[in-house]
């Protein structure tokens, strides 16, 4: 009753304000009757965005499911494997659901491998009625028996099954039934010597198997290069034939061609350039444009004023040396941090043999050109030196044919003048002579 008196004065307060508003208002528009009776409501707005939202949810989450399937992948696991999982508390013998999974692949494979051969047999044989009748009845032994023990009397069972003999007729067969018989016999005979043939076939293989050793990944490669000849055939592959000597250019050889090719670049820019420049000479001379607004009388001479075009040159050709020089930079600098060293061919020693100098004749040449291993005048006396008496300037020999093995501690050196003396580096004395 509260409730029905607060919705009735709701009602009259609110038909109050709109006489009220409808007395105040000046224009009144005119309204179709049928419209303004109608009920504005946005029920089915709030309804669609409810349901663009659940579906904007769902596609959320089919996303984020997609990722995390991406990310962290999960192998599937079959019914057998979840009902493994789930009985597994149950199971007296805790064996592990891998190797249970295990066994049941065993049990599964074999009854896969009878049922395919089963299926193979594709000619099954008919029974007899005789042998159907005997299979139905029961053993042959009871039947033998029975016979033995009643022999005018027959089983109620076999006179059902077997009628009177008087009765039966003999079959009678068409010529066609028996080409047809015929047909299908010898299609199921050569059906099983196919069969029989295949399965000796497969028999043979897994026995060739069984008797093949093992053999290891490398072998294996090697055998797969050979073409398959691994174990039949005993051949060998032909030596490959000896590889050629390759041309190994010396250094100063290669230098010198360097030198020529870049010659020969700077030489065509050359030539190039004069080339343009003739052309553009002899088009100038060829062209006979004259000023039109320049009269023949004019006094003034044309000043030939190129300076700036001559500056302009010489910074670009500057410029482009800067660059140069800096690109050269930058490669030398890619050079010394690259780790990368390239795999030269060795040059055959008979070549180095030839091209490389003996030890005798770089002695007799640095001999013939610096003469710094005379020997000393006889007129001069030879007296122990001390070591304080050779200055810095002296140097070691290592080289030649008076480079023998000196005892320690002695050392070999050379004045300032070229004469070879000896010096003791624990009694800091020296001496001409070769020490023994």
């Amino acid at each position: 009753m509260h409730v029905e008196k607060q919705e009735q004065s709701t009602k009259i307060l609110k038909e109050e304000l709109d006489a009220r508003e409808e007395s105040q208002a000046t224009f009144t528009p005119t309204i179709n009757p049928k419209s303004k009776g109608m009920e504005r409501r946005i029920d089915h707005l709030w309804s669609w965005h409810r349901e663009k939202q659940n579906k904007l949810q769902e596609r959320r989450l089919e996303a984020q499911q997609h990722e995390l399937a991406e990310t962290m992948p999960s192998p599937p696991c079959n019914p057998k494997s979840n009902q493994l999982i789930q009985r597994y508390p149950q199971y007296k013998h805790k064996i592990k659901v891998e190797d249970r999974l295990q066994s049941y692949a065993v049990t599964y494979r074999s009854k896969q491998i009878e049922r395919a051969r089963e299926k193979s047999f594709a000619f099954k044989p008919s029974l007899s009625c005789h042998s159907s009748r005997i299979a139905r009845v029961g053993s042959v032994y009871d039947r033998l028996y029975s016979l033995a023990k009643r022999p005018a009397e027959l089983p109620t069972e076999m006179t059902s099954l077997c009628p009177d003999k008087a009765k039966r007729m003999p079959p009678t067969m068409d010529d066609h039934a028996v080409d047809v018989c015929t047909r299908l016999h010898d299609e199921a005979s050569a059906h099983l010597e196919k069969l029989e043939r295949i399965r000796q076939a497969e028999q043979r293989k897994l026995e060739e198997r069984m008797k093949t050793p093992k053999i290891n990944p490398k072998s294996l490669k090697l055998a797969q290069k050979l073409q398959g000849c691994v174990r039949t055939c005993t051949c060998s592959q032909p030596s490959p034939p000896p590889a050629k000597l390759k041309r190994v250019v010396p250094l100063h050889q290669a230098e010198a061609l360097y030198k020529k090719q870049v010659q020969w670049k700077r030489d065509k820019q050359a030539r190039a350039i004069r080339a343009r420049e003739a052309l553009d000479q002899e088009q100038f001379d060829v062209c006979t444009f004259s000023n039109p607004y320049r009269s023949s009388d004019d006094s003034v001479a044309i000043k030939a004023n190129d300076e700036y075009f001559r500056k302009a040159m010489e910074w670009e050709l500057q410029k482009q040396q800067r660059l140069n020089e800096k690109q050269q930079q930058h490669l030398l600098n890619k050079l010394k941090e690259c780790t990368f060293h390239p795999r030269t061919n060795p040059c055959p020693i008979e070549m180095l043999s030839r091209q490389r100098p003996s030890l005798d004749s770089v002695l007799s040449n640095f001999r013939e050109e610096s003469d710094c291993l005379r020997t000393p005048p006889k007129d001069r006396q030879r007296s122990n030196v001390k070591s304080a008496g050779h200055g810095k300037s002296s140097f070691r020999i290592s080289a030649g044919e008076d480079a023998r093995i000196l005892p320690y501690p002695w050392e070999e050196y050379v004045t300032d003048d070229g004469f070879l003396y000896y010096v003791n580096t624990l009694t800091a004395t020296s001496q001409w002579d070769f020490p023994t």
